[in-house]
């Protein structure tokens, strides 16, 4: 049984294509997954326990500083920016 050669390169060309989404997709998806597992490092986060305010800058470098108006929040939000850097266990 023989196949017709626009049938066959039909095929070539359906296969190719569906080989080219399949790698951009694996590779989006890829992206996605690593970049969802990096620490929010800009805008605001509410966390409950705290009584005041805090601030968290970061440098150029990516290091957390931490202000805040006592000393338990300070500790509470450390703790809080550490976490965001482990991976999950």
């Amino acid at each position: 049984m023989t196949v017709e050669p626009h049938t066959r390169a039909f095929l070539v060309w359906t296969t190719g294509i569906l080989a080219l989404l399949l790698l951009v997709l694996g590779v989006a998806l890829g992206t996605w997954t690593v970049r969802r597992s990096f620490p929010q490092t800009v805008g605001t986060v509410d966390v409950e326990g705290l009584s005041g305010t805090v601030e968290v800058l970061r440098d150029a470098q990516g290091i957390p500083q931490i202000y805040a108006d006592n000393a338990e929040d300070l500790f509470r939000t450390q703790g809080f920016v550490l976490a965001h850097h482990c991976p999950d266990e």
